[in-house]
C-alpha cells in the first residue's frame, strides 16, 4: 500500500515534461500554429496517462516556465488551462472542440501572440 501511494506521488517526470513542453512552445504564433502545438503537446500527454497530482505538477511546471520565458501572466494561464483540459478529456474528439477554441479566448483573439516571448 506505501509503495503504491509513493509510486502515485512520483512527479519529477511530469515537472520534466512541463519544462521540456514549455520550452518547445513557438515564439512567434499564430492562431493556427498555437492550435498546432497544443494538438501535439495533447497526443504526446496523454500518451503519458498522467494521474491528478502527476497533471497539477506538470502544470505548475509548465506555467512557471512560460512565465520565466517572457509570456505575459494572462496568456500562460490561457495555455496551460486549455492543455489542461484537453489532456483531462475524454478521447481525442473531446479535446478537438478545446483545441480549436484555443484561438478565441481571452488574450489569444485576433491580433494576439499566445505563446510570444516579450524578446524581440
Amino acid at each position: 500500500m506505501q509503495y503504491m501511494l509513493m509510486n502515485w506521488l512520483k512527479a519529477q517526470d511530469a515537472v520534466d515534461a512541463g519544462a521540456a513542453l514549455a520550452d518547445s512552445c513557438p515564439h512567434q504564433t499564430t492562431g493556427e500554429i498555437i492550435r498546432e502545438f497544443l494538438h501535439g503537446a495533447t497526443e504526446e500527454l496523454r500518451t503519458r496517462k498522467l494521474n491528478f497530482y502527476r497533471r497539477v505538477r506538470f502544470a505548475n511546471a509548465f506555467r512557471w516556465r512560460l512565465l520565466e520565458k517572457g509570456v505575459a501572466v494572462e496568456t500562460a494561464h490561457d495555455i496551460t488551462q486549455t492543455l489542461l483540459i484537453n489532456i483531462s478529456a475524454l478521447g481525442p474528439a473531446a479535446a478537438a472542440p478545446v483545441a480549436a477554441a484555443a484561438g478565441t479566448g481571452a488574450g489569444a483573439g485576433a491580433g494576439a501572440r499566445p505563446c510570444s516571448s516579450t524578446i524581440a
